[in-house]
């Protein structure tokens, strides 16, 4: 049987504003084929057992053939898979769409196509620029501002319009800006030119036709940038936003923690990620381990237990939840449990069962292999590829600028992944720790400390994290 090809826009770099139907895609989808303007974190919709193909394309570097990525496509598809081929921003904006459904179509490969919110109207916006503005402009023009051999720049028409948006424009910005004036532009309008817009990597430079060219080479701007032109670029010193928020920036590694059938496991993490998202941060856990369930390794039903020992706190929430899955009555719970250690205690407190500290367990239940006839293997914990593919990109295109730890688990979770020492790794990258134990461990492995907390909630985290942008500025 022959599968099929969905061509899905990523959006801008933002991972937050990817559609809601290309993230259904991208979670059913056997192969992922993606772009270098897709941010890595958007790889976090992909099933664990997804292939991942990198197709980026640096400018004026390495690059993979549009033939070869279209030969890919069809070649999975023929496979019998399901093909996103994931693109940043929009697929018909600047990116190949044309050539790529006319090759699909020409195998006769079926496909569909997502669109997705095109990064000349999201990094102006981003940047604090509307593309239109009552009288000021009414049009808005987009102008691929880079070379194709089929199509030199001379043979690109200015189109006419109030606003232009130069995608691509860093190295051919003086022939643009001299074009500009040529054909009637004034010296004096309002340029901004946006680097990595809607990301952590944000950068805008402001000027004038006559004077942006310095500007961008004093502020060393390079592609991807976006070359905004218009009166409504004016605004762009009162509106912007983005880069006012108290954790615009920032690119948080947080260490250490599993998934579970594709979820994040707890609650509170989960919900401190949303937190400092909203305040700008792009925030990543890993490493990350996959746990899935065990519905086997019990022998005998679970109420005919009542003393029951925990070896990890995720293996209480399955128990629990296994518990309500077979219908279970809550008032038959085991009159006693153990906690093996204090977070597990914790998680049992959580749901409502106090450990108790006396008494020989009927039933041991934990994550790691043992053959004991008392012992529930509740769940299979492997490493998560999923996670490992996002954190190789991530480190390949030098997204990460801040580390956080809040456990000394996490530190031993991170330092065991690692092909070199922590304190190598995280030595150009701004650490944060919470906890004294977690500092000392830090220490101990010579990672130098830029922020510490003895303890913090969640909002003291955020603040410590806030706390810590200026030394990611500086860095």
């Amino acid at each position: 049987m022959i599968g099929s090809v969905a061509i899905v826009g990523a959006g801008p770099g933002d991972p937050g504003l990817v559609t809601e139907k290309g993230k259904a895609l991208l979670e059913r989808a056997d192969v992922i084929v993606y772009d270098r303007l897709v941010h890595p974190l958007i790889l976090e919709h992909t099933k664990e057992e997804a292939v991942r193909v990198y197709s980026g394309k640096i400018p004026r570097g390495h690059a993979t053939r549009q033939s070869t990525i279209q030969a890919m496509l069809t070649r999975y598809a023929r496979g019998g898979l399901f093909v996103v081929r994931l693109k940043g921003g929009d697929p018909g904006v600047f990116a190949h769409l044309g050539e790529e459904a006319e090759a699909l179509r020409a195998t006769g490969i079926s496909y569909e196509v997502v669109p997705g919110l095109t990064a000349g109207l999201a990094g102006a916006s981003y940047a604090g620029v509307p593309a239109t503005y009552r009288s000021l402009s009414t049009s808005v023009a987009f102008v691929t501002g880079h070379a194709r051999k089929e199509m030199p720049l001379t043979d690109v028409v200015l189109p006419r319009a109030d606003t232009l948006i130069f995608y691509m424009g860093m190295h051919y910005l003086p022939f643009w800006l001299e074009r500009l004036a040529r054909e009637g532009w004034s010296t004096e309008t309002p340029v901004v030119v946006v680097q990595w817009g809607t990301t952590a990597k944000q950068r805008t430079v402001s000027g004038t036709v006559m004077t942006i060219a310095s500007e961008v080479e004093a502020e060393r701007i390079t592609n991807p940038a976006l070359v905004i032109v218009g009166e409504t670029a004016r605004f762009q010193a009162d509106l912007q936003w983005y880069e006012d928020l108290p954790l615009q920036g920032t690119s948080v590694l947080w260490a250490g923690e599993g998934v579970i059938d594709g979820e994040e496991t707890g609650t509170e993490r989960g919900e401190t990620t949303r937190m400092l998202t909203r305040l700008g941060a792009h925030v990543f856990s890993y490493p990350g381990d996959v746990f899935t369930f065990n519905r086997d390794g019990i022998r005998v039903p679970l109420t005919a237990y009542q003393r029951v020992h925990f070896e990890d706190a995720c293996s209480v929430g399955f128990f629990l939840q296994y518990w309500k899955d077979e219908g279970y009555d809550l008032r038959r719970l085991p009159a006693y449990v153990t906690g093996a250690d204090a977070e597990t205690e914790e998680a049992l407190r959580e749901f409502g069962l106090p450990p108790e500290e006396d008494g020989e367990p009927e039933l041991t239940v934990g994550a790691r292999v043992n053959n004991e006839g008392s012992y529930w293997q509740i769940v299979d914990r492997q490493p998560s590829k999923l996670k490992a593919d996002v954190f190789s990109r991530l480190v390949a295109d030098d997204w990460i600028n801040m580390v956080l730890f809040t456990a000394p688990r996490e530190v031993h979770a991170l330092a065991g992944k690692l092909d070199e020492a922590l304190a190598v790794w995280c030595a150009d990258k701004t650490v944060v720790g919470v906890g004294v134990e977690t500092r000392q461990l830090l220490q101990s492995l010579g990672v130098r400390v830029d922020r510490h907390a003895d303890e913090a909630n969640r909002e003291a985290l955020a603040s410590l994290l806030s706390s810590s942008c200026a030394v990611v500025a500086a860095q």
